[in-house]
């Protein structure tokens, strides 16, 4: 097997950006702050939906009391960028039935999927030509991805992340809306002008900031992380590396969170990667 080792941020159309309703907003941070109660007790110990709700703003509540005693004064950044965004929100509109997904897109991914060797079937695993990508990251985010699925549609990590990958690599209008993305992270800050005026780049840098995640790219992570790794093919790890441009020297870890941000923050994306997954599921 070929490996590509990766340190903590190993290299690597139109707007669709929606935002959730308020009490979805809401019933989604609750299921991300159970997933982490449940790294912070015993496995076997279970809460009701009263005792996470009260557990989630205590905790808020001691986390602001320190915050308020220290001179970093990070909470309220991190919480104005969120107070931001769900301000600014649009209603997500209302479509009967799976995502629109055209037939020539669906091919154009599929298509890319089998050139590139992967499996199109979740059922086999990657045989020929494999190695193993990897990228750090902080579990919250994670948590809250796992969260933001059906219940009954709750998949690995490594498939949606993947899936994620095809359509990035085998949509042209994706690609270019997530290198556009990545050139402000590398390039700009979030509260620049050309930042402001990128209709994504608010909804994904409050999703960064809610989890603790450097906006900059290629910034290493402080706190204790969570390794991601994904046997790929070779060519689908060098076709990931290609694929952002190239003046920026993107890091693996950089391209995955901003996938996987306007992921959270996309209800239709969201729609179409669940779409997809069902049907590699049934292949």
């Amino acid at each position: 097997m070929v490996c590509h080792p990766d340190s903590v941020h190993a290299r690597a159309g139109e707007p669709m950006t929606h935002e959730p309703p308020s009490d979805q907003r809401t019933e989604a941070a609750l299921r991300a702050a159970e997933g982490l109660l449940r790294q912070l007790f015993p496995a076997a110990l279970r809460f009701t939906p009263a005792e996470v709700q009260f557990l989630t703003l205590q905790a808020g509540i001691w986390a602001m009391t320190a915050e308020a005693s220290t001179q970093q004064r990070r909470l309220p950044q991190l919480l104005g960028t969120q107070l931001n965004t769900m301000r600014r929100a649009q209603p997500v509109p209302k479509t009967a039935g799976l995502p629109h997904l055209a037939p020539g897109d669906l091919q154009g991914i599929r298509k890319r999927c089998e050139a590139l060797g992967q499996p199109w079937t979740l059922k086999h695993p990657v045989r020929d030509q494999v190695t193993q990508t990897s990228y750090r990251i902080y579990p919250a985010l994670l948590s809250q991805v796992r969260a933001s699925q059906h219940p009954g549609d709750v998949t690995s990590n490594y498939d949606l992340q993947i899936t994620l990958a095809l359509v990035y690599l085998g949509l042209p209008a994706l690609r270019i809306r997530v290198n556009s993305l990545l050139r402000l992270r590398y390039h700009a800050s979030p509260h620049d002008r050309s930042a402001r005026q990128h209709p994504d780049a608010a909804p994904v840098a409050a999703v960064l900031a809610e989890h603790d995640l450097p906006w900059r790219g290629r910034t290493t992570l402080r706190r204790p992380t969570t390794q991601v790794a994904m046997r790929v093919t070779t060519a689908l790890a060098d076709a990931l590396k290609a694929a952002p441009p190239t003046d920026l020297r993107c890091t693996i870890a950089d391209l995955h969170t901003t996938l996987l941000a306007l992921y959270l923050t996309d209800a239709e994306l969201r729609a179409q990667i669940g779409a997809l997954l069902a049907m590699r599921r049934k292949a």
